[in-house]
Formats: C-alpha cells, sequence, structure tokens
C-alpha cells in the first residue's frame, strides 16, 4: 500500500463510488475502460470475452469505443496462437486470476519471440501488458488488458489495478444480470415472472408480472427480501443438490394454491445468484374443494367423481367401498345440496370445481 500515494487513494475512492453509480448496462465497459485509463496511463485498454472452446473472441477498446468481433485475419491469428500468450495459458490452469504483467510470466525478450506477438500483438504495438479476469460462466473468459508500447507498468499500476478488480467484477455481474434480465422481459410471456437473486438471497430485479404474483400468493410487498416460503424452498433444493447422487431434474418446483389457481416457481443458476421463474395457471380440479358446499371429505370425494361422470360402481372401487355405502353417501349429498337428483348435483360440483360441462350423466 505504501506505493500509493494520498492522491492516489483519493481517486480510486471516487473512482469506486462512480463505478457503483453506474446504471447503463450498454456503456458499463466503456466507463470502466475509461476509469483504468484515468489512474494508469497506457496507450489503450480492453473488455474481452474469449470463449475458450470455441472461436469467439469479443473485444470492447478504448479510447476508440469500438464493440466489434476481430477481423477474420484478426481473428485467425489470435486463435491460432492463443494458447502460447501467458495470460491465455495462465486462465487454462487456474479458471482465474489476479492482476497479472507480461513480463510476471517471461522476460520481454521471450513475449516478443512468440507467433503471437508477432502475428498479432505487433500489429497494434501493444508490447506490455497488465492483465485480470473477471468471474465468468464455464468455458468463458472476461479479462481486462491494459497495454503500453513503450514501458512496462510497475508495482505502483498493479496495486491501483488490484484494489479496483473486486469493484469491477461485482459491477460487471450486476451489469450482466441487468442485461439478460431486460432481454427476458421483452421477450417474456406475460403470465410468467421473472426474480433475479443475488447469492445472499437478495432480489436484486424483478418484472411487474413477478411483484403481483408474490404479493398475491405470499401476502406481503417486496422490500428486497424473498418471501419465506421460498427462501425456504430454495435452501432446502441447494442442500439436495449438493447431496451425492442428486439429480437435478428429482428437484421439483415450489408449487402453491390459492383458490382456483396454483403458481409454480422454477429456479436456476445464473451466475452467482438464481434466477426464479413465476407462472400461474388454473389449479386442477380437487376433491377438497367441494367441502366449500358444506359436505364431509368423502362425500366431498364420491361428488367429484359424480361430476366426472362415473356410476356409483365406478366409485366404489375407485374409493374401495361398497355400492351400498355410495348410493347413501350419494343421497346425503343431494339432501345436502338441496338437489333432486344427480344431474343436478354434477352442475354444483362443475360449477365449484371450474371442470367442463359434460354431455351425459351416469346412473347409479
Amino acid at each position: 500500500m505504501r506505493l500509493l500515494t494520498r492522491r492516489d487513494l483519493s481517486c480510486i475512492l471516487t473512482s469506486i463510488q462512480q463505478l457503483h453509480a453506474c446504471d447503463q448496462p450498454d456503456a458499463f465497459a466503456f466507463e470502466v475502460l475509461a476509469m483504468l485509463l484515468r489512474l494508469v496511463p497506457a496507450k489503450g485498454a480492453s473488455f474481452n470475452r474469449l470463449e475458450m472452446q470455441s472461436v469467439g473472441l469479443l473485444c470492447q477498446q478504448y479510447p476508440n469505443r469500438t464493440l466489434e468481433p476481430l477481423t477474420e485475419e484478426s481473428r485467425k491469428s489470435f486463435l491460432q496462437f492463443q494458447d502460447q500468450h501467458p495470460f491465455v495459458s495462465l486462465y487454462r490452469r487456474t479458471g482465474g486470476f489476479r492482476t497479472v504483467r507480461t513480463s510476471d510470466l517471461m522476460s520481454q525478450r521471450e513475449f516478443e519471440r512468440l507467433a503471437i506477438y508477432n502475428e498479432y500483438y505487433r500489429r497494434f504495438d501493444s508490447r506490455f501488458q497488465i492483465e485480470f479476469t473477471l468471474p465468468a460462466p464455464r468455458d468463458v473468459c472476461f479479462a481486462i488488458a491494459l497495454n503500453r508500447a513503450d514501458r512496462d507498468f510497475s508495482e505502483r499500476d498493479r496495486a491501483v489495478l488490484e484494489l479496483l478488480r473486486p469493484h469491477v467484477a461485482a459491477g460487471h455481474q450486476t451489469m450482466r444480470m441487468q442485461l439478460e434480465f431486460k432481454a427476458l422481459e421483452q421477450c417474456a410471456d406475460p403470465a410468467r415472472g421473472v426474480v433475479l437473486v443475488s447469492a445472499t438471497g437478495r432480489v436484486r430485479h424483478l418484472t411487474s408480472t413477478a411483484v403481483c404474483l408474490l404479493e398475491k400468493y405470499f401476502g406481503k410487498g417486496i422490500d428486497g427480501h424473498l418471501p419465506e416460503e421460498i427462501s425456504r424452498w430454495l435452501g432446502h433444493r441447494e442442500r439436495l443438490l449438493a447431496s451425492e447422487g442428486c439429480l437435478r431434474e428429482r428437484v421439483g418446483p415450489l408449487v402453491t394454491e390459492r383458490g382456483s389457481h396454483r403458481l409454480e416457481v422454477q429456479a436456476r443458476c445464473e451466475g452467482n445468484g438464481q434466477m426464479l421463474l413465476l407462472r400461474e395457471s388454473n389449479a386442477p380440479p380437487s376433491p377438497s374443494r367441494l367441502t366449500e358446499l358444506g359436505l364431509t371429505p368423502r362425500q366431498a370425494q364420491v361428488l367429484y367423481w359424480i361430476a366426472q361422470a362415473k356410476t356409483n360402481s365406478e366409485i366404489g372401487t375407485i374409493l374401495g367401498a361398497s355400492h351400498h355405502t355410495i348410493h347413501q353417501h350419494v343421497n346425503a349429498i343431494l339432501t345436502k345440496l338441496g338437489v333432486e337428483n344427480r344431474a343436478a348435483a354434477m352442475l354444483r360440483a362443475i360449477e365449484v370445481l371450474g371442470m367442463p360441462e359434460r354431455s351425459h350423466v351416469a346412473g347409479s
């Protein structure tokens, strides 16, 4: 820390505040690169995304503010020799690294002898580089690099970048989630809500549909925290997934019902957090809902199967009861409902269950 002056520290604190105040995902990369170049003078800086298992390389460069794939010639040159680059080799070994200079990994003479330097970096007059990586999905490398032509980066430069690195990483993760969330919201089914949850369980973003569904089924507004029932389910889900031999497909969604509707909540990993997908649908007919008519649970079951156009004999087989017992239940149902026959009872049941009307009524 002695490498940094009070002025350095003051500029770093100001930059961190500006970084956390950035709320434009599309401009985030350029804002970061401009900030870094103010603190660490260099010829240029780039925000790079490298697909480790394919041929994709995307660079956002500053100060010329370009966002485009490399030209075919440059792409071929880089991808042909990428494994020679000390940073790429280090990433493949470690999966990520803190602030590192090329001169930390090999001598300048060794670097300039490499084909990747002569076929790629030399044309940009990029002799000296310093770089750090950011958390990324598997098989993807996010890295920020600064380059110079005249002199190597100092320990002071490394110290500045290392102080800023965790804040850039956190901001980058937030911006990625916002961009993905925006894309989801634009193409989302209006009946489906989307909630982005951080690794600590806090609600980062949610659609207006999600707000309505959470309030409808859990009875309270969202103050940055998930409803307790969802939090418990997520905890249970994580424990199941962490257990040996548990397949992801076996971890079912959270389902809760309100009246004639049901809400299904599914979760999937998204970066360091999770994405919750909320979908509302009509609840399947349940015999228990017929107790609203003043019936006992057993009578409700009998009436449910009457609504399915089953005969007394069929109902007896389904419920494991005799024909005589079912006949007594039917008589009790007609009396409680104040109707004269099975057809009228069926109509009452269909009305409560929200089922389509049957074209015929089965007899006894």
